[in-house]
């Protein structure tokens, strides 16, 4: 086989890489044809807010960055996301990492009911008639639609999830979206020496693996709290993630697409009244940085939802 490889590279084409000319204009005026046909390269997040804020939203071939300390509901912006872009016809992946499948769709199943997830999970014999009929409805679309997919294997490196993707094509089920739910417990990422640099390379080879499979991927990371929690005072803003502080952030700075930083104050302070989700655009390639949308988040059936409000400090 090698002494195959070896005359089948010795003999083998090499073409231009590079366009230009007709090649070039005539690719750019097919893009602009799409986006004027309305099926261009925009892809939604599945929150409108938050859409407005973005160029190209979740464009395939992209990588993308959701980041937040903990609490801040990162996979609970993750679920209604997948949800809202399902029901939009989109093919969404979750490769699951902390949680397991049904895990996840206790999550969505309480999101998309509203019934609280307290209930689904620890008092489902007592749910009412017209409770378990919603979610039999509701995990039945999920089932039809054939839109979600959920991979909650313990053991996944990134070459394992580039198969997966490829495999999937094969069978005519192409995602649209990845959610990697967390990128640092993937076992090609957790590793102790060089850890910059290893995330960094990874999310290299994140980018390669989405323009392969024409898919995008979104990373999920967990950050840790750069103050003490203890400084925090009722009548003091708290401090909220900034990218430049975010131990590593130079390689996910450089090499994501997109990044999203997630923050709620009621997480902190539990006497607020609402309990709003702060989603800061804190980098995208082809827009607006530093603006923020917000959410307020229903914790008893994680469900996000548009508002007005704002943070009262």
């Amino acid at each position: 086989i090698d002494l195959a490889k070896a005359e089948i590279n010795q003999h083998k084409v090499i073409e231009v890489d590079f366009a230009y000319g007709d090649k070039l204009y005539e690719d750019y005026i097919n893009v602009l044809r799409a986006r004027t046909e309305g099926s261009g390269t925009f892809v939604t997040t599945g929150y409108d807010d938050l859409d407005a804020l973005l160029t190209e939203g979740m464009k395939k071939c992209n990588v993308s960055v959701i980041a937040g300390f903990t609490g801040m509901a990162k996979s609970s912006f993750v679920h209604n996301a997948m949800i809202r872009q399902a029901a939009s016809g989109l093919r969404i992946g979750n490769v699951s990492l902390e949680m397991v499948k049904e895990s996840v769709l206790d999550r969505m199943i309480s999101v998309g009911t509203a019934i609280p997830l307290l209930n689904i999970i620890k008092d489902t014999k007592n749910l009412s008639i017209d409770e378990k009929r919603l979610i039999e409805v509701t995990i039945n679309n999920i089932r039809k639609s054939e839109l979600i997919y959920i991979n909650d294997k313990v053991k996944a490196t990134l070459d394992i999830l580039d198969q997966q993707l490829m495999l999937l094509k094969r069978l005519g089920k192409p995602l649209d979206i990845c959610y990697i739910d967390l990128f640092g417990k993937l076992d090609d990422v957790s590793v102790e020496a060089n850890l910059a640099s290893n995330i960094e390379h990874k999310l290299r080879l994140a980018r390669d693996i989405a323009r392969k499979n024409d898919v995008h991927i979104c990373n999920v990371v967990q950050i840790r709290r750069y103050f003490d929690l203890n400084t925090i005072k009722i009548n003091k803003p708290v401090p909220k993630p900034k990218l430049d502080k975010i131990k590593n952030s130079n390689a996910f700075a450089e090499e994501a697409d997109l990044v999203l930083l997630l923050h709620r104050d009621k997480y902190y302070k539990p006497d607020i009244e609402f309990d709003i989700l702060e989603v800061e655009v804190a980098k995208q390639r082809q827009g607006q940085m530093n603006a923020t949308a917000y959410f307020e988040f229903d914790p008893a059936c994680t469900r996000i939802t548009s508002t007005s409000l704002r943070p009262s400090i």
